[in-house]
């Protein structure tokens, strides 16, 4: 039984770095610029968790309370709770400690732009060729996105820091404030997002595409089409591909790789053929799913249905088998095409364990429409993540993809039992899972120190259904602190502080804001931009981005007015 000698979290923790640290307050430092120690001391942090029981049938969420340990970015020890403690930091009885959250879908690059609506064409599309060809989409997206990619790799604001690596740091940013801890990596810059110094230079949350971040051999590859129509659109005859475009009567043809000369489908079945071991998230078959408006993309169709008889020829040709696939982590994003109510798309998905990210924000603002993938989370055998896509049609992070999915599950799903632990289990515990990075997503020893923690309007008492419920209802201000590797890289200032208080060498900074409840946020600056404040990094980078032409998304929900006001128009709609 658990001792309760109770005493509360301390507010009097010496402030050790933030007194310099207010925007416009002057430079930062780092404390020791000599070599990392070998070995840190072990940081240990106490109050009410979540975690999933793998030992249990359909690994259910439980709440416990007790004390965590971590050391050299892992859970080294979960203890019974007893207070009183030496060295234990104690979080209030209104926080929760989560497992962090993974992003299985997003862009980046493109987030640091705003929501984007089409004012010259009609919405919603009919597939996505129409919205992707567009000329206003052109202008307002493509165009610019490619001038910042010309410029980011030779534009440098310091000595050793790209502008790249500045745009890189922003997005992580955004994702760190809801929570996310593992998120889609980037696999065509090498030399910045998944190159192994700037790791320990740039990154604040791990990425798929780093074998270490992922704890694998290989990062997970990230490909973002292994089919084209046929014919393609034609650059020299405008009408193929000026919306509406009607792709009903198009073929289909093997996606070329534009690094490797070859094609992205030869090479996954040539990785299964050699039984390799390493994750693939394929963006396949995105468009109009036809569960809300009856009527689906034909073209998106048939991209899934090619997908699983290429699979199973290969499986009947004896060049692999289903648990080679199994083995192989295949995720498949968006995947409109796939209806699980079909019962050979359900055994496919099942036999060959292949996971499925559902991003319905994205879905419905340009299609009006999303697969029902909801009516199966928890099923036996089935994998499902929720993603954020990417700004211009989707949410800032997986955080608030859960929280609309939340309210839309609640309008539309037949099933409306645990809804929120679906939720929670399919950013943390599933999606870990599909991706083959056993040391993710769940609250045990030995499992990466990557922790959300929450802040509820009350004491949690033991109350699983309410600790759940606070995962999909808390706001940007409920934050209590993110945790990568067992260090803050986000949070209040006086949870990061004690979180920090023997550790000098990690430095934060404040962004300036009026948006009430977020005065005391703080991000981690990491050593690549030592010396800098987060209001010279914040001003390089909206000079960079408004320079090509874009209007700057806020790093938060709670920071950009017009997110908040899209996200919560399309929540009211889709929740009537």
């Amino acid at each position: 039984m658990n001792r309760k000698c109770r005493r509360p979290f301390s507010t009097a923790i010496a402030v050790l770095l933030f007194t310099s640290l207010v925007i416009g307050t002057g430079s930062l430092s780092y404390a020791g610029d000599a070599e990392e120690p070998t070995a840190k001391e072990a940081a240990r942090v106490a109050g009410w968790y979540v975690s999933f029981d793998e030992e249990a049938e359909g690994a259910p969420a439980v709440l416990s309370q007790g004390i965590l340990t971590m050391q050299d970015g892992l859970i080294t020890a979960v203890e019974d709770y007893c207070e009183g403690e030496e060295g234990v930091v104690y979080l209030d009885d209104e926080c929760l400690i989560l497992p962090g959250l993974l992003d299985l879908h997003t862009h980046f690059g493109y987030n640091g732009m705003q929501l984007w609506y089409s004012e010259e064409n009609e919405s919603p599309w009919d597939n996505r060729f129409e919205w992707r060809a567009a000329q206003e989409y052109m202008k307002a997206i493509s165009e610019k996105d490619d001038i910042l990619s010309d410029e980011w790799e030779n534009a440098y604001f310091t000595e050793n820091a790209t502008m790249g690596d500045l745009v890189d740091y922003f997005e992580e940013l955004q994702a760190a404030a809801g929570g996310t801890t593992l998120i889609q990596g980037k696999n065509d810059r090498p030399d910045t997002y998944n190159s192994a110094d700037s790791h320990k230079k740039l990154r604040i949350v791990r990425s798929t595409g780093d074998e270490e971040d992922v704890g694998a051999e290989e990062g997970v590859l990230s490909i973002t089409q292994v089919f084209v129509p046929d014919p393609l659109l034609s650059t020299e005859d405008p009408s193929t591909y000026l919306p509406p475009i009607d792709t009903s009567a198009w073929g289909i043809a093997n996606a070329p790789d534009k690094v490797t000369g070859g094609e992205y489908l030869e090479e996954l079945l040539q990785d299964l053929k050699d039984k390799k071991d390493r994750g693939y998230l394929i963006h396949l078959a995105e468009g109009r799913a036809g569960n809300l408006t009856g009527s689906g993309d034909d073209y998106s169709r048939r991209e899934f249905e090619q997908f699983k008889e290429t699979v199973r020829q290969g499986i009947e040709a004896g060049d692999f088998t289903a648990e080679d696939v199994r083995n192989a982590h295949i995720i498949l994003i968006h995947a409109c095409g796939i209806h699980l109510d079909n019962e050979d798309d359900r055994q496919f998905v099942k036999d060959c364990g292949i996971g499925i990210v559902w991003s319905p924000v994205s879905n419905l603002i340009l299609y009006a429409d999303t697969p029902d993938f909801y009516e199966y989370m928890g099923e036996e055998g089935l994998r499902i993540a929720v993603g954020s896509d990417w700004s211009p049609s989707g949410s800032k992070n997986v955080w608030d993809e859960c929280k609309f999915a939340y309210a839309f599950m609640q309008a539309h799903a037949s099933d409306q039992e645990k809804i929120p632990e679906k939720l929670l289990k399919a950013a943390t515990y599933d999606a870990a899972a599909m991706s083959g990075s056993e040391k993710a997503g769940n609250i045990r020893p030995d499992a990466y120190a990557d922790l959300f923690i929450l802040r509820g309007a009350e004491p949690m008492d033991g109350d699983a259904e309410k600790a759940l419920e606070l995962f999909v209802n808390a706001e940007d201000s409920d934050v209590e602190a993110v945790l990568v590797n067992g260090r803050p890289v986000y949070g209040e200032e006086k949870t990061v502080n004690a979180l920090t208080e023997k550790d000098s060498s990690q430095v934060y900074g404040q962004f300036t804001t009026d948006v009430e409840g977020l005065e005391n946020k703080y991000f981690l600056i990491p050593e690549l931009f030592a010396g800098s404040t987060l209001s010279d990094l914040e001003h390089d980078y909206r000079m960079f981005l408004m320079a090509a032409g874009v209007t700057v998304s806020g790093v938060r929900g709670a920071d950009d007015p017009y997110y908040e006001t899209c996200l919560q128009e399309l929540q009211a709609e889709y929740a009537r």
